[in-house]
């Protein structure tokens, strides 16, 4: 792996780490005030609350895919994909030379 891909899976790992354990330090309060004093207070509510807030945050939004635009067939568009069948064929003959636009 390269250093930036690396970089990438750690800050990746890191941000959920990081919400796990603020998810647990927040409902620690809570737990620790029902057992020794028998009930949560309003900064356990709170807390509480907040934990469930990061937990719900943490979960990506589920989003339906949408196909970017129409479907192209080759019926539909035969000089269209015999220009791309062209450059196929181009390029699998001479092979790229040069840089792009030249």
């Amino acid at each position: 792996m390269t250093s930036r891909a690396l970089l990438a899976v750690s800050l990746f790992a890191g941000f959920y780490l990081f919400g796990i354990v603020l998810i647990l330090a927040l409902l620690w309060l809570p737990w620790a005030q029902v057992r020794y004093t028998g009930g949560p207070d309003l900064s356990g509510l709170i807390a509480g609350g907040g934990a469930l807030y990061i937990a719900w945050a943490l979960v990506p939004p589920r989003t339906r895919w949408r196909a970017p635009g129409p479907e192209l067939s080759a019926k539909a568009q035969p000089r269209l994909f015999s220009l791309i069948a062209g450059v196929a064929a181009d390029y699998l003959t001479r092979g790229w030379v040069g840089t792009p636009g030249t």
